[in-house]
Protein backbone atom coordinates (compact mmCIF):
# COMPACT_ATOMS: atom_id res chain seq x y z
CA UNK A 1 0.00 0.00 0.00
CA UNK A 2 2.76 2.27 0.83
CA UNK A 3 4.42 1.70 -2.67
CA UNK A 4 0.73 2.78 -4.24
CA UNK A 5 0.80 5.81 -1.98
CA UNK A 6 4.20 6.83 -3.44
CA UNK A 7 3.25 6.32 -6.82
CA UNK A 8 0.01 8.19 -7.38
CA UNK A 9 1.94 11.09 -4.74
CA UNK A 10 4.31 11.24 -7.94
CA UNK A 11 1.00 11.22 -10.53
CA UNK A 12 -0.52 13.97 -7.94
CA UNK A 13 3.29 15.93 -8.14
CA UNK A 14 2.87 16.00 -12.67
CA UNK A 15 -0.45 17.35 -12.58
CA UNK A 16 0.07 20.22 -10.13
CA UNK A 17 3.82 21.21 -12.53
CA UNK A 18 2.40 19.99 -15.98
CA UNK A 19 -1.32 21.38 -16.10
CA UNK A 20 -0.80 24.06 -12.92
CA UNK A 21 -4.12 22.74 -10.79
CA UNK A 22 -3.94 22.39 -7.00
CA UNK A 23 -4.35 18.56 -6.31
CA UNK A 24 -5.82 17.81 -3.20
CA UNK A 25 -6.38 14.25 -1.21
CA UNK A 26 -9.08 12.35 -1.60
CA UNK A 27 -10.44 8.91 0.21
CA UNK A 28 -8.47 6.80 0.48
CA UNK A 29 -5.72 8.19 -1.85
CA UNK A 30 -5.56 11.27 -3.96
CA UNK A 31 -8.40 12.83 -6.33
CA UNK A 32 -7.32 14.39 -9.57
CA UNK A 33 -9.07 17.48 -10.85
CA UNK A 34 -9.51 15.96 -14.09
CA UNK A 35 -12.92 17.07 -16.28
CA UNK A 36 -15.66 14.75 -16.98
CA UNK A 37 -16.27 15.03 -20.50
CA UNK A 38 -18.31 11.97 -21.26
CA UNK A 39 -18.41 10.63 -17.69
CA UNK A 40 -16.34 7.76 -18.90
CA UNK A 41 -13.74 6.54 -16.24
CA UNK A 42 -10.39 6.16 -17.33
CA UNK A 43 -9.53 4.02 -14.34
CA UNK A 44 -10.17 4.28 -9.98
CA UNK A 45 -7.00 2.88 -8.38
CA UNK A 46 -6.42 3.86 -4.72
CA UNK A 47 -9.84 6.40 -4.21
CA UNK A 48 -8.53 8.32 -7.10
CA UNK A 49 -11.17 8.58 -10.22
CA UNK A 50 -9.56 9.76 -13.34
CA UNK A 51 -12.07 10.20 -16.64
CA UNK A 52 -11.46 10.49 -20.17
CA UNK A 53 -13.67 10.01 -23.33
CA UNK A 54 -11.13 7.75 -24.87
CA UNK A 55 -9.49 4.76 -24.25
CA UNK A 56 -8.76 4.21 -27.59
CA UNK A 57 -4.84 3.30 -26.78
CA UNK A 58 -5.81 0.50 -24.79
CA UNK A 59 -8.63 -1.34 -26.78
CA UNK A 60 -8.20 -4.85 -26.67
CA UNK A 61 -5.91 -5.42 -23.82
CA UNK A 62 -6.64 -4.61 -20.34
CA UNK A 63 -4.60 -1.66 -19.18
CA UNK A 64 -1.86 -0.99 -16.33
CA UNK A 65 -3.54 1.40 -14.25
CA UNK A 66 -0.57 3.57 -13.72
CA UNK A 67 0.31 3.83 -17.78
CA UNK A 68 -3.12 4.79 -18.61
CA UNK A 69 -2.56 7.81 -15.73
CA UNK A 70 0.36 8.76 -17.46
CA UNK A 71 -1.48 8.67 -20.73
CA UNK A 72 -4.09 11.24 -19.55
CA UNK A 73 -1.72 13.56 -17.88
CA UNK A 74 0.21 13.56 -21.25
CA UNK A 75 -2.87 14.38 -23.10
CA UNK A 76 -4.21 17.04 -20.74
CA UNK A 77 -0.57 18.23 -20.58
CA UNK A 78 0.59 18.19 -23.81
CA UNK A 79 4.61 17.76 -24.80
CA UNK A 80 6.04 17.02 -21.00
CA UNK A 81 9.14 15.33 -19.48
CA UNK A 82 7.28 12.94 -18.01
CA UNK A 83 9.03 9.76 -17.36
CA UNK A 84 7.76 6.30 -18.83
CA UNK A 85 5.41 4.31 -16.35
CA UNK A 86 8.35 1.55 -15.94
CA UNK A 87 10.85 4.58 -15.23
CA UNK A 88 8.37 5.52 -12.30
CA UNK A 89 8.27 1.84 -11.03
CA UNK A 90 12.20 1.57 -10.96
CA UNK A 91 12.78 4.78 -9.25
CA UNK A 92 9.90 3.56 -6.61
CA UNK A 93 10.42 -0.04 -6.06
CA UNK A 94 14.14 -0.01 -5.46
CA UNK A 95 14.80 -1.84 -2.05
CA UNK A 96 16.38 0.62 0.75
CA UNK A 97 19.71 -0.59 -0.57
CA UNK A 98 19.11 1.19 -3.65
CA UNK A 99 18.67 -2.34 -5.56
CA UNK A 100 16.40 -3.42 -8.31
CA UNK A 101 13.91 -5.12 -6.93
CA UNK A 102 12.78 -8.82 -8.30
CA UNK A 103 11.28 -9.08 -11.37
CA UNK A 104 7.57 -10.74 -11.70
CA UNK A 105 9.25 -13.66 -13.73
CA UNK A 106 11.88 -13.88 -10.22
CA UNK A 107 8.46 -14.13 -8.17
CA UNK A 108 6.66 -16.55 -10.68
CA UNK A 109 10.06 -18.99 -10.48
CA UNK A 110 9.83 -18.52 -6.55
CA UNK A 111 6.72 -19.62 -6.61
CA UNK A 112 7.16 -22.77 -8.62
CA UNK A 113 10.33 -23.68 -6.48
CA UNK A 114 8.07 -23.74 -3.36
CA UNK A 115 5.45 -25.45 -5.57
CA UNK A 116 8.03 -28.05 -6.41
CA UNK A 117 9.34 -29.17 -3.31
CA UNK A 118 5.77 -28.92 -1.61
CA UNK A 119 5.10 -31.64 -4.35
CA UNK A 120 8.67 -33.90 -3.63
CA UNK A 121 8.34 -33.71 0.08
CA UNK A 122 4.65 -34.99 -0.26
CA UNK A 123 5.64 -37.36 -2.94
CA UNK A 124 8.41 -38.82 -0.34
CA UNK A 125 5.89 -38.66 2.73
CA UNK A 126 3.36 -40.59 0.51
CA UNK A 127 6.01 -43.55 -0.25
CA UNK A 128 7.12 -44.33 3.20
CA UNK A 129 2.86 -44.18 4.32
CA UNK A 130 1.70 -45.96 1.46
CA UNK A 131 4.66 -48.49 1.42
CA UNK A 132 4.41 -49.59 5.36
CA UNK A 133 0.35 -49.63 5.24
CA UNK A 134 -0.31 -51.95 1.78
CA UNK A 135 -1.76 -49.60 -0.07
CA UNK A 136 -0.32 -50.64 -3.25
CA UNK A 137 -2.19 -48.87 -5.81
CA UNK A 138 -1.35 -45.71 -4.29
CA UNK A 139 1.87 -46.43 -3.60
CA UNK A 140 2.51 -47.19 -7.61
CA UNK A 141 1.66 -43.32 -8.31
CA UNK A 142 4.99 -42.15 -6.67
CA UNK A 143 7.23 -43.93 -9.16
CA UNK A 144 8.00 -43.20 -13.22
CA UNK A 145 7.15 -46.72 -14.93
CA UNK A 146 10.76 -46.82 -15.65
CA UNK A 147 11.52 -45.74 -11.96
CA UNK A 148 14.41 -48.26 -10.46
CA UNK A 149 14.73 -49.49 -6.34
CA UNK A 150 18.02 -50.21 -5.14
CA UNK A 151 17.92 -52.46 -1.64
CA UNK A 152 20.08 -54.82 -0.04
CA UNK A 153 17.43 -57.45 -0.71
CA UNK A 154 16.48 -56.36 -3.91
CA UNK A 155 16.93 -54.15 -7.29
CA UNK A 156 14.73 -53.61 -10.07
CA UNK A 157 11.69 -51.25 -11.17
CA UNK A 158 9.69 -49.63 -8.96
CA UNK A 159 6.93 -52.16 -9.88
CA UNK A 160 9.65 -55.31 -9.40
CA UNK A 161 10.02 -53.87 -5.86
CA UNK A 162 5.89 -53.47 -5.11
CA UNK A 163 5.76 -57.40 -6.24
CA UNK A 164 8.52 -58.41 -3.86
CA UNK A 165 7.35 -56.20 -1.12
CA UNK A 166 3.57 -57.57 -1.39
CA UNK A 167 5.57 -61.35 -1.37
CA UNK A 168 7.17 -60.03 2.34
CA UNK A 169 3.84 -58.51 3.29
CA UNK A 170 1.78 -62.06 2.78
CA UNK A 171 4.94 -64.30 4.50
CA UNK A 172 4.30 -62.07 7.68
CA UNK A 173 7.58 -59.65 7.06
CA UNK A 174 7.37 -56.85 9.32
CA UNK A 175 9.21 -53.32 8.59
CA UNK A 176 8.13 -50.12 9.82
CA UNK A 177 10.18 -46.44 8.28
CA UNK A 178 9.90 -43.45 10.48
CA UNK A 179 10.92 -40.23 8.32
CA UNK A 180 12.76 -37.44 9.15
CA UNK A 181 14.47 -34.73 7.87
CA UNK A 182 14.89 -33.87 4.36
CA UNK A 183 16.73 -31.72 1.51
CA UNK A 184 16.48 -31.14 -1.89
CA UNK A 185 17.71 -30.02 -5.25
CA UNK A 186 16.32 -28.50 -7.68
CA UNK A 187 17.13 -27.69 -11.74
CA UNK A 188 14.46 -27.56 -13.91
CA UNK A 189 12.62 -30.67 -14.23
CA UNK A 190 15.22 -32.38 -11.94
CA UNK A 191 15.97 -33.06 -8.56
CA UNK A 192 17.29 -34.92 -5.68
CA UNK A 193 15.92 -35.44 -2.56
CA UNK A 194 17.86 -36.79 0.73
CA UNK A 195 15.69 -37.72 3.55
CA UNK A 196 16.93 -39.64 6.84
CA UNK A 197 14.97 -42.46 7.87
CA UNK A 198 14.67 -44.71 10.61
CA UNK A 199 13.67 -48.21 9.97
CA UNK A 200 12.20 -50.27 12.41
CA UNK A 201 12.19 -54.45 11.92
CA UNK A 202 11.04 -57.36 13.62
CA UNK A 203 11.73 -61.33 12.77
CA UNK A 204 13.87 -64.93 14.52
CA UNK A 205 17.32 -64.21 14.55
CA UNK A 206 18.86 -67.76 15.46
CA UNK A 207 15.76 -68.22 17.56
CA UNK A 208 15.49 -65.19 19.01
CA UNK A 209 12.57 -63.05 18.31
CA UNK A 210 14.62 -59.41 17.76
CA UNK A 211 13.73 -56.01 16.93
CA UNK A 212 16.21 -54.38 14.43
CA UNK A 213 16.77 -50.80 14.04
CA UNK A 214 18.61 -49.02 11.55
CA UNK A 215 19.26 -45.24 9.74
CA UNK A 216 19.80 -44.48 6.53
CA UNK A 217 19.41 -41.72 4.05
CA UNK A 218 16.81 -41.99 0.77
CA UNK A 219 19.10 -40.67 -1.92
CA UNK A 220 16.25 -40.05 -4.39
CA UNK A 221 16.55 -39.25 -8.25
CA UNK A 222 13.33 -37.49 -9.05
CA UNK A 223 12.11 -36.21 -12.75
CA UNK A 224 8.87 -33.96 -13.47
CA UNK A 225 7.18 -35.69 -16.35
CA UNK A 226 4.09 -33.84 -17.87
CA UNK A 227 3.96 -31.93 -15.00
CA UNK A 228 4.10 -34.79 -12.16
CA UNK A 229 7.22 -35.44 -9.79
CA UNK A 230 8.29 -38.68 -10.30
CA UNK A 231 10.74 -41.57 -8.12
CA UNK A 232 13.41 -42.66 -11.28
CA UNK A 233 15.58 -43.99 -8.74
CA UNK A 234 15.81 -44.64 -5.40
CA UNK A 235 19.41 -45.22 -3.67
CA UNK A 236 19.10 -45.79 0.27
CA UNK A 237 22.53 -45.16 1.69
CA UNK A 238 23.24 -46.93 4.78
CA UNK A 239 24.37 -45.10 8.30
CA UNK A 240 24.10 -47.04 11.40
CA UNK A 241 22.17 -50.21 12.60
CA UNK A 242 22.03 -52.18 16.05
CA UNK A 243 19.90 -55.45 16.85
CA UNK A 244 17.80 -55.86 20.46
CA UNK A 245 16.24 -59.28 21.60
CA UNK A 246 12.32 -58.95 22.30
CA UNK A 247 12.80 -61.23 25.21
CA UNK A 248 16.31 -59.43 27.11
CA UNK A 249 16.51 -63.36 28.39
CA UNK A 250 16.48 -64.85 25.21
CA UNK A 251 19.04 -63.15 22.86
CA UNK A 252 20.53 -64.28 19.47
CA UNK A 253 23.12 -66.33 19.14
CA UNK A 254 25.21 -64.41 16.18
CA UNK A 255 27.57 -65.91 14.07
CA UNK A 256 30.52 -63.36 13.90
CA UNK A 257 31.73 -64.41 10.60
CA UNK A 258 28.91 -64.79 9.25
CA UNK A 259 28.01 -61.02 10.25
CA UNK A 260 31.32 -59.84 9.68
CA UNK A 261 30.74 -60.46 6.09
CA UNK A 262 27.82 -57.31 5.71
CA UNK A 263 28.89 -53.86 5.41
CA UNK A 264 28.38 -51.41 8.29
CA UNK A 265 25.39 -49.86 8.26
CA UNK A 266 23.51 -52.39 7.54
CA UNK A 267 25.25 -55.74 8.92
CA UNK A 268 21.93 -56.82 11.09
CA UNK A 269 19.18 -56.69 8.70
CA UNK A 270 20.96 -57.93 6.16
CA UNK A 271 21.84 -60.96 8.44
CA UNK A 272 18.55 -61.57 8.90
CA UNK A 273 17.81 -61.05 5.15
CA UNK A 274 19.45 -63.71 4.19
CA UNK A 275 18.21 -65.89 6.73
CA UNK A 276 14.68 -65.82 5.17
CA UNK A 277 16.67 -66.27 1.44
CA UNK A 278 17.42 -63.41 0.31
CA UNK A 279 20.58 -62.53 -1.72
CA UNK A 280 22.61 -59.53 -0.53
CA UNK A 281 24.34 -56.82 -2.06
CA UNK A 282 27.18 -56.20 -0.25
CA UNK A 283 28.64 -52.92 -2.56
CA UNK A 284 25.62 -50.31 -1.37
CA UNK A 285 26.91 -47.23 -0.04
CA UNK A 286 27.31 -46.37 3.78
CA UNK A 287 27.76 -43.28 5.41
CA UNK A 288 31.61 -42.84 4.49
CA UNK A 289 33.19 -44.83 1.60
CA UNK A 290 33.90 -44.53 -2.32
CA UNK A 291 30.78 -45.92 -2.89
CA UNK A 292 28.68 -43.08 -1.51
CA UNK A 293 31.22 -40.41 -2.63
CA UNK A 294 30.69 -41.97 -6.13
CA UNK A 295 27.00 -41.71 -5.45
CA UNK A 296 27.16 -38.17 -4.48
CA UNK A 297 29.28 -37.22 -7.87
CA UNK A 298 27.08 -38.81 -10.40
CA UNK A 299 24.09 -37.54 -8.51
CA UNK A 300 25.16 -33.72 -9.21
CA UNK A 301 26.60 -35.20 -12.32
CA UNK A 302 23.09 -35.91 -13.67
CA UNK A 303 21.81 -32.26 -11.90
CA UNK A 304 23.61 -30.38 -13.91
CA UNK A 305 22.12 -31.91 -17.22
CA UNK A 306 24.18 -35.04 -17.75
CA UNK A 307 21.94 -37.25 -19.83
CA UNK A 308 22.46 -40.89 -17.69
CA UNK A 309 20.61 -41.22 -14.34
CA UNK A 310 23.14 -42.06 -11.47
Amino acid sequence: MDAVRAKFATIRAWAVSAVGEEVTPGIGGISLPIPDRDGRPLASIGGAVLVDRSDAPFRGRTPDPLQKAVAFLRRRAGPTSLPEPDDVRRRHDRTPSGKEPKTMSTDIQEAQGFRDRNEIRDLIENWVVWRDAGHWDRFRTVWHPDGVMMATWTQGTGEEFIEASIDGWNRGASILRFLGDQSIDIAGDRAISQAEMAISQRGMVDGSECAIVFTERFYDVLEKRDGRWGIALRQPIYEEDAIFPVDPSNPPDLDPAKLARFPVGYRHPAYLQEQVGYAIRTDMPGLKGPEVEDLYVRGATWLAGEEARP
